[in-house]
């Protein structure tokens, strides 16, 4: 997990779906929005503002369907 995703000031919410994510992924496959969701404690509501907010600054992109992958950007992509 890249550190510098606390340098971002993003939500709480935003900042443990990224933590999510990246334990999903094991630094190698990408993860899915269906394997997010199995293990996020809050609402589905809270886990989708938290993605779209990772989203709009560039850290994740989001898949067209829930079975489809989550790619993490590198930190040079954030924004």
């Amino acid at each position: 997990m890249d550190q510098r995703i606390f340098d971002q000031k993003l939500s709480v919410e935003a900042t443990s779906a990224y933590i999510v994510l990246d334990t999903l992924s094991g630094g190698q496959d990408a993860p899915t929005l269906d394997q997010a969701d199995n293990i996020w404690t809050g609402s589905p509501e809270s886990l989708r503002r938290a993605l779209r907010e990772l989203e709009r600054r560039r850290i994740i992109d989001l898949p067209e369907g829930p079975s489809g992958p989550v790619k993490l950007q590198p930190p040079d992509k954030w924004a």
